[in-house]
């Protein structure tokens, strides 16, 4: 009878979505790392509020196995216009680095949202899957225009064959945050799965 439920329990979760096999692959760095901001008070606070010339890394944990897929999300707060022109400057622009054996490679620069945590998510290619097997190295240009810019991080996530992101403000956990419709299907499923062991039971 339990590996009837567990097996129906599987099959349910799988049919509902809510069954995330790659959820594994994901490796999120966030504070005490670093200087990754580690509670919303802390957000506008020295150190973890940096400017020009206050550039830093990271190093993500080594993951092994085979994937096919791989991204990197940054949560950044205030980050200004998203790079694009206005009132005679330029734009904030905080370039991103990984390593590609032991080169350091620009993969992009953060678009984030002005005053508020939200994430960047850049495209790996297969040529950092090697880097990614001994541990992600990045690291954070902040400022490159030196225009007078400041931008605090929360956490770097690395996510290898999707998998769902985390709650981009600092301090909230490494845990996905469900969308209303996946606790709808999974309050359904569970139903399901309560009904169905009455009936076995009944048997």
């Amino acid at each position: 009878m339990k590996k009837i439920l567990s097996v129906l329990a599987l099959a349910a979760t799988v049919l509902l979505g809510t069954y995330n096999p790659a959820s594994a692959l994901i490796d999120v760095v966030q504070s005490p790392t670093g200087y990754f901001t580690p509670n919303l008070a802390s957000t506008y606070v020295s150190p973890y509020y940096r400017w020009v010339g206050e550039d830093w890394g990271w190093t993500h944990s080594a993951i092994g196995g085979s994937f096919t897929t791989a991204t990197l999300s940054i949560s950044a707060f205030d980050v200004d216009w998203a790079g694009q022109p206005q009132n005679g400057y330029e734009g904030e622009l905080d370039n991103i680095y990984a390593y590609d054996n032991g080169v350091m490679t620009l993969i992009g620069s953060l678009t984030g949202e002005n005053d508020m945590w939200s994430y960047t998510t850049f495209t790996l290619g297969a040529n950092f899957f090697d880097d990614i097997a001994v541990g992600l190295e990045i690291f954070m240009e902040i400022d490159a225009r030196d225009e007078g810019w400041a931008v605090a991080l929360a956490k770097s996530v690395l996510t290898l064959d999707g998998g769902t992101l985390p709650n981009p403000n600092p301090g909230t956990g490494t845990t996905p945050v469900p969308e209303p419709s996946t606790m709808l299907l999974l309050g359904a499923g569970l139903a399901g799965l309560g009904f169905a062991r009455k009936l076995f039971a009944k048997n």
